[in-house]
């Protein structure tokens, strides 16, 4: 990857990862979301006790880059596989909106166990990851648009 592709996956993927923070922070405006988290949640007892800095790293880490490969990567990708073989360019963009749909409803099913607001939040991002990958062509972008996201909800 260039320097300039490798500059613009990590702006957008910086961008990507501010507005899931804020799409993250709208749904706790949301009194049936909010009141859907869970009072404990093991991920954040695996981390309980441990110095400030971990959570954050442990969590950009933990899920973010094997979340995009099997969900931006491989579903995504296969989902939108016919885009390749269509000339033209309004049947591409019907073809990527689907997979995008698609594979961000699954990805908040998937985020389901922990609780509504996790899942809904989940798609919403998820979506939001999907079109980082699909504008930039690079599945780093969308890594680090989930990774920043991960991280900061410890931060913030």
């Amino acid at each position: 990857m260039s320097g300039r592709r490798l500059l613009a996956a990590l702006v957008t993927g910086v961008a990507g990862g501010l507005v899931s923070l804020a799409i993250g922070g709208a749904l706790l405006l949301v009194p049936a979301l909010a009141e859907s988290a869970p009072a404990s949640d093991a991920r954040f007892d695996a981390v309980a006790g441990t110095p400030p800095w971990v959570p954050p790293a442990f969590f950009a880490i933990y899920a973010a880059a094997p979340e995009e490969i099997i969900y931006r990567g491989v579903l995504l990708g296969v989902l939108a596989l016919s885009v390749a073989t269509t000339r033209s360019r309004w049947a591409r963009a019907v073809v990527e909106s689907g997979a995008l749909l698609i594979v961000s409803v699954v990805f908040g099913q998937v985020h389901l166990d922990w609780s509504l607001l996790n899942a809904v939040t989940a798609g919403m991002t998820g979506a939001v990851y999907g079109i980082v990958a699909i504008a930039t062509r690079s599945l780093w972008a969308a890594i680090i648009a989930h990774m920043l996201y991960n991280a900061l909800i410890f931060v913030v």
